[in-house]
């Protein structure tokens, strides 16, 4: 698979990749082939970005002490937090709704009885609802034979909208919407499975 603005040497890697998000029970790709392909209700986020996305993910422990060392003697679990950041150049309104829980896209045909023969679309702000999508990235591989481009897959299975919306409009620049997506726990996914999953192609059967 190729994916634009990447590029490998084995494990090394670098470039942008594909940043895809959808409503929650959209289907990912089936792992069927060379490429990755996805469904109609995947939304790509990447079409134009300047200075790219990255995927956070920390864990934290609480560190225990006794009277008799000044320094931790144990660590124990205790949380972590995983998060989704872009830089969206393309900013038009349909990306812009995924980016904000209260934000609600509507479409007026210029065929609309009372619109004048005017077409527009409307991005809606305020209420208090929280949205939930999951977001999918592809990439390229570690694992990857000479001359050849196996793909990576990135599943988050739930994340909320955490951005804050700054529409900006300066001389001589581009503009810019920075958008973040808090990573949740699913539930319905098995224990160890519940944040995100990373897939990587490792052979080719047809080789």
């Amino acid at each position: 698979m190729s994916v634009p603005g990447m590029k490998n040497s084995g494990p090394i890697i670098a470039g942008v990749g594909n940043l895809y998000i959808a409503e929650i029970g959209e289907a990912f790709p089936v792992i069927t082939a060379d490429t990755l392909t996805w469904g109609a209700g995947w939304t790509k986020m990447t079409v134009a970005t300047k200075g790219g996305y990255a995927l956070n993910y920390k864990e934290n422990n609480t560190p225990h002490t006794i009277d008799q060392q000044g320094n931790p003697v144990l660590y124990t679990p205790a949380n972590s937090e995983g998060s989704v950041e872009i830089n969206l150049a393309e900013v038009d309104l349909e990306r812009l709704a995924f980016l904000l829980s209260n934000a609600t896209l509507s479409e007026n045909p210029a065929a609309a009885i009372g619109n004048a023969g005017v077409g527009t679309r409307t991005l809606a702000f305020g209420g208090s609802a929280i949205k939930e999508f999951q977001i999918g990235i592809e990439g390229l591989s570690s694992s990857n034979p000479a001359g050849e481009e196996f793909w990576e897959l990135i599943k988050i299975w739930k994340c909320i909208p955490n951005s804050e919306f700054k529409k900006s409009y300066k001389k001589e620049e581009l503009q810019m919407v920075v958008g973040k997506w808090d990573i949740a726990a699913d539930l319905s996914k098995a224990a160890g499975h519940e944040l995100f999953e990373i897939i990587e192609k490792t052979e080719d059967s047809n080789s």
